[in-house]
C-alpha cells in the first residue's frame, strides 16, 4: 500500500500528531512506529502548540483532529496556512458534516481520513499528501470524492465493512486478554507488554489475535480507539 508515492529519498516522513485522545494518539504512534520510512516527531493534545511544535520538529505531514480543545482544527489549518509553514496536514475526522469537511479543505487540509478506516487509509494518505498529492476518503461525505491520483474506492464496500468493529465488546475477552489489550491499547510496543506480563512474544501474539477476533477488529490504531471508548 502506497508504494507509488514512496520518494527515493531516505529521509523518513517526519509526522506530528494532535488529537486529544490520548490511547488513539499512542496507537497512531505505534502504528507508525512499525512502517518503514515513517517517524513520529511530535505529539499534541491540543491546538496552542500545534504551529510551534510544527515549525520545531520540521514536521512534513500533520494528522491534525478537527475537535481540539484551546484551539480547534480549523484555527490550526489557518494558523499553519497563513505562516505557510512546508507540513501538509491530514485531517483525521469522526465529522461528517459536508460542510465541515468542505471547510477543512478551504483551510488547506491536503487530505481526509475517516477514523473509523484509518487503518486501512492513513498510510496511503500520508505518503499521497507527502507527495505532493491530495487524499479523500470515500468514506467521508464529500461530493466526487476520490482517493489519491483521482482514483476512487469501493466506499460502499468499506462501509459495510466497517459498520462490523462498533462498538468492540470487552466483555467477550478473558482476563489475561483484557490485560494484553489495555496494555497494547495503551501505546506499549509489544516486547514491553510481554515483559510487564512475564510472557514470551510468541504467547503475546497468539493472544492478540485473539483479542483482534473476538473484538472483530484488525488493528492497533482500532484496538486505541476501542479502548478510549470503552473508557469514556
Amino acid at each position: 500500500m502506497g508504494e507509488v508515492y514512496q520518494r527515493s529519498s531516505p529521509s523518513p516522513i517526519r509526522v506530528a500528531i494532535a488529537d486529544d485522545h490520548v490511547l488513539f494518539r499512542a496507537g497512531v504512534h505505534a502504528l507508525l512506529d512499525d512502517e518503514a520510512g515513517m517517524q513520529v516527531v511530535a505529539e499534541l493534545e491540543d491546538g496552542r502548540t500545534v504551529q510551534q511544535e510544527v515549525l520545531r520538529t520540521g514536521a512534513d505531514v500533520l494528522l491534525l483532529d478537527l475537535e481540539l480543545p484551546h484551539v480547534n482544527g480549523y484555527e490550526v489549518l489557518e494558523q499553519l496556512s497563513e505562516a505557510g509553514l512546508r507540513a501538509r496536514p491530514i485531517v483525521l475526522t469522526a465529522v461528517r458534516d459536508p460542510e465541515l469537511l468542505a471547510r477543512a479543505l478551504q483551510l488547506g487540509a491536503r487530505g481526509l481520513v475517516a477514523k473509523k478506516g484509518a487503518t486501512r487509509n492513513m498510510m496511503e494518505a500520508i505518503r499521497a499528501v507527502h507527495a505532493g498529492l491530495r487524499w479523500l476518503d470515500p468514506m467521508l461525505p464529500i461530493r466526487g470524492a476520490r482517493g489519491a491520483g483521482g482514483r476512487r474506492q469501493a466506499a460502499s464496500a468499506e462501509r459495510s465493512e466497517d459498520r462490523r468493529f462498533w462498538p468492540p465488546n470487552w466483555d467477550r475477552l478473558t482476563a489475561r486478554e483484557r490485560e494484553v489489550a489495555e496494555l497494547a491499547a495503551a501505546g506499549h510496543r509489544y516486547k514491553e507488554v510481554a515483559r510487564r506480563l512475564q510472557i514470551s512474544e510468541h504467547t503475546l501474539k497468539n493472544h492478540l489475535r485473539h483479542v483482534f477476533d473476538k473484538l472483530e477488529i484488525r488493528s492497533r490504531v482500532q484496538l486505541a480507539l476501542s479502548g478510549a471508548q470503552r473508557r469514556r
